[in-house]
This record gives C-alpha cells, structure tokens and sequence, in this order.
C-alpha cells in the first residue's frame, strides 16, 4: 500500500502547477506580468534614429503599439532593404504579388554538393607553384544562403512557389510574438492572412473574399501537361567560374599569372596588389600596359 500512496501522491504534486492550485492567494504566475511599466524615455531620452536611417515598413500601426522586434526571423521583411526569413524547413520573402516559399532544409550544413566550387589552395611549397585543393573532405566552406532550389545562389524569390492574390497592396505586419509573425494581403475587396510559424512543417493562408493565386517556378509539366511557367535566373556564386593565381620575382622584376576557367571580358575589373618586403603594396588596376590579355585568359 505504501508503494501504491506513493505513486498517487506524486501525481497530484505533478498536476498541482499545472492548474496554478498550490499558488497562494493573491499571486500570480510570473510570465503572465510585465518586467516594468516605468517610461524610460525620461531617464535615457528619445533616440529616432531609426525613422531617419532605417525606416521600417509594412508596420501598419504595429509600431504604435509597442516596440518593433530585432533579432527575429520576420524582422527581415519589416526593414527597408529586405532579405529572406529563414523559416526552417523553407526560406520565404514576400511582395505585392504574394509569399514565395523555396525549401530550406538543413542538409545545407552537411552536405558535400553544397561546397564551394573556388578551389582553396595549399600553402605554398618551396620551388613549386600553389596546389589547387579540389576536393575537401571537411567542407571548409559551404553555399548556406540560397534555398535548395537554387543552392548556389541568394534567394529573392525566384525560384520554389509564390502564393498571392490578385492586385494585392504591400503586406503587412499585424501581430508578432516569438516564433511566430501574422502578415496582412489586401487588395481592396479581400485579403489573404498569413500566420507564419518557425518550424512548422505546414503553411497556412486565411482567404477572405478573395481567391488564391499560386505559381510555382520552374515547372515543365504537371501530370505529364507541359506548362509554360516562368523560370527567372538567379545571380549564381558559381557564374564566375574558379581559377587560382601565381606570381615570381626575379631581379626586381615581379610577374603576376592568373588562371581562370571563364574569360576575362573586361580588364579593369581585375586588381593586384605589390610592394617591397615589409611594406603593405597599394590596389591596382590593370590596364592595356602592365597586363597581358594572353596570360590573364589561360585557362
């Protein structure tokens, strides 16, 4: 019996905070009351930098309300230069047109697909020239900021699908909390309410009066039906191919080579740097006089 009493009583001590029965009288669970309810703005001042240098938008009238998130994942649709929330398991960005999702998985860490193509180099070797390393077990370096659809590039949402509806104005931010953020669609007579979730393995859109517009990108064919959807490119971190560099110096004369797998269509745009031992050399441009197209587009 005292075995069985034992287990009966640890139950009701298990279940006791979970009604809030064993808090006395006049106390209150500490999560559910404010820090402070002091205004500080007579202590430290009012700084309004942020209206001037960086402006947030899509607030509405959030901003009114309280204090504006940072360091939160949909604060990077609230700033006025936008980038991707990270969502996990998708990477989304919004616009006029709508959400558009691309899957973001966390294969991106680990996998030897992901790395990047530039070719590290060993350190150098007395008499002989760098060595180009071009498998590297660890992945010392990996394409972590484009989604799966397009792993070697950013993502501005040119890939994966977009959700939307017609005519919509700017979305905006109505509610926030801390792993979760509700974004506003309107278009004058309906909207689409977006209530995004970090984390969550499934999306959810609110249409009020007011009807979906989905396009996937890049899709040849649905059910073995050509389509005819758009397939825009993204600027791609492998679009300037790979090469390494070497130099000599001999008899104060210094010989810079460099091989590259992509020809050089414009000069200028390639800098060196030289300058005598222990002294830190000044960026140069090269020009018709001190490079030799030849040399600069071996390959």
């Amino acid at each position: 019996m005292s075995g069985s009493w034992g287990l009966v009583f640890g139950l009701v001590v298990c279940l006791l905070p979970l009604t809030r029965a064993a808090l006395p009288a006049g106390c209150s669970i500490l999560e559910d009351q404010p820090f402070s309810n002091e205004d500080v703005s007579g202590i430290f001042g009012v700084n309004r930098i942020l209206q001037t240098e960086a402006p947030p938008q899509r607030v509405g009238n959030l901003r009114a309300q309280g204090p504006l998130p940072t360091g939160h994942f949909a604060t990077n649709q609230i700033k006025p230069h936008t980038a991707p929330m990270r969502l996990f398991p998708y990477s989304a960005v919004l616009s006029r047109e709508g959400i558009t999702y691309d899957a973001y998985t966390l294969d991106r860490w680990n996998a030897t697909e992901r790395s990047d193509e530039m070719l590290q180099q060993t350190p150098s070797r007395v008499g002989a020239p760098w060595d180009k390393v071009r498998s590297v077990g660890t992945n010392m370096k990996q394409m972590v900021s484009g989604p799966d659809g397009a792993p070697k590039a950013g993502f501005t949402g040119k890939s994966g699908v977009r959700v939307g509806i017609e005519g919509s104005d700017e979305p905006v931010m109505t509610s926030v909390g801390q792993l979760y953020a509700n974004f506003l669609f309107t278009n004058g007579q309906g909207s689409m309410e977006v209530p995004l979730v970090r984390g969550a393995p499934f999306l959810t859109h609110i249409f009020t009066a007011a009807d979906p517009v989905l396009e996937p990108y890049c899709l040849s064919a649905i059910n073995g039906v050509a389509t005819n959807f758009r397939c825009p490119s993204e600027i791609l971190a492998a679009d300037g191919g790979s090469g390494f560099g070497e130099a000599t110096c001999s008899g104060g004369q210094l010989q810079l080579t460099l091989h590259t797998t992509k020809a050089l269509d414009d000069l200028t745009k390639v800098q060196w740097a030289a300058g005598p031992a222990g002294a830190v050399g000044h960026m140069h441009s090269c020009n018709t006089a001190t490079c030799t197209p030849p040399r600069l587009w071996t390959t």
